[in-house]
């Protein structure tokens, strides 16, 4: 179904609407290769990097510095890291000493609006993004960038227990994103409320979205719930897929059900355990391991209709996938733990 075209070394990478970019780290230096010209930085402020409107925009939480560029030209440097954008928005997180805000900045890099004691938490449309106060996750704001308006959202963050019966400390685990006017949160233990995006009253909730397994011993999160538990949204389908340890769940939105719907250890010997996962309109990619605990050794492509593995490949021995592929047109891309980009092309 894909066949390997090429491997690049030493490298991270970027994809784009405007197509792909190349990531070198050359000692104390990182290297961004475009089509037409380089970008150099120091790689101690090198992390999340975009583009915004005709911008290319490095975001460092460390370093709490952001660097703008226009073509191969730095033409600004800003104080904190932005972590989400939409059209016509940047969102910038700063902290001086131990005060934090969270900063809206216009087209032209100037603040329009500043949320004191607050951070940033999740964009989830062109209009809409979610933050708190920091420290405080019981209560999410809903920030309107049309009507520059507030809704407040309050979690009902109760205790839960883990298989071992000890008590943990709920949060959010994920905000999985919206559908129609609703906003869907993961907290606690495998629970999901829809909350009103207008009123921000809770609409239902499903208590246990994997109840079919969730008494399963390799199912026991507690430690690390929202690394391994991600939803992705299907909003135009109405529809959300999970897929976890060896398992696919489907979550249909209209009748507010989740399903257990293919368990990939029933009708093969390897011990399927996912890690990673992305959704596309025709695929769910994958990084996992075929051995029950192992580091995820094996990338793939599952078919959405049909929920069969379409497609495999594995790492060399001692590397492992640090994400799951990304497609983009007719090509797969896929970083290793050495740093080594694959890519492939549908055939």
């Amino acid at each position: 179904m894909f066949r390997e075209i090429e491997k690049k070394e030493s490298v991270g990478y970027g994809l784009s609407e405007r197509g792909f970019y190349n990531i070198r780290f050359l000692g104390e230096k990182a290297e961004i290769d475009f089509d037409s010209y380089q970008i150099t930085i120091d790689k101690k402020d090198f992390s999340n990097s975009f583009f915004w409107k005709e911008y290319f925009i490095i975001s460092n939480s460390n370093s709490k510095n952001v660097s703008v560029f226009l073509g191969d030209s730095l033409i600004d440097n800003l104080s904190g890291f932005i972590n989400s954008v939409n059209n016509e928005y940047l969102i910038l997180n700063k902290k001086v000493s131990s005060d934090r805000s969270l900063n809206i900045l216009n087209k032209d890099f100037n603040i329009v609006v500043t949320f004191e004691n607050s951070w940033a938490k999740w964009l989830i449309n062109t209009d809409v993004f979610i933050f708190s106060e920091y420290r405080n996750l019981e209560i999410l704001k809903v920030y309107n960038f049309n009507t520059k308006s507030i809704i407040e959202i309050s979690i009902p963050l109760d205790e839960w227990s883990g298989l071992d019966g000890e008590k943990n400390k709920n949060r959010i685990y994920q905000t999985i994103g919206q559908w129609k006017n609703e906003l869907l949160v993961f907290i606690g233990r495998f629970r999901l409320i829809s909350f009103d995006l207008e009123t921000g009253k809770e609409l239902w909730r499903i208590d246990d979205f994997i109840k079919e397994v969730s008494s399963n011993p390799i199912f026991d999160f507690t430690n690390g719930v929202s690394a391994y538990v991600k939803w992705h949204l299907s909003g135009s389908e109405d529809e959300a897929y999970l897929l976890v340890r060896n398992c696919l769940f489907k979550l249909d939105l209209n009748n507010k059900k989740s399903q257990l719907i293919k368990d990939y250890n029933e009708s093969t010997e390897q011990e399927w355990y996912f890690k990673h996962s992305r959704l596309y309109d025709d695929y769910i990619t994958f990084s996992g391991a075929n051995v029950l605990g192992k580091f995820p050794m094996v990338a793939g492509v599952i078919d959405r209709n049909t929920k069969e593995i379409l497609w495999t490949t594995k790492c060399e021995p001692g590397v492992y996938f640090e994400e799951a592929p990304q497609i983009k047109e007719d090509k797969l891309y896929i970083l290793d733990s050495s740093k080594t980009l694959r890519i492939f092309e549908e055939i």
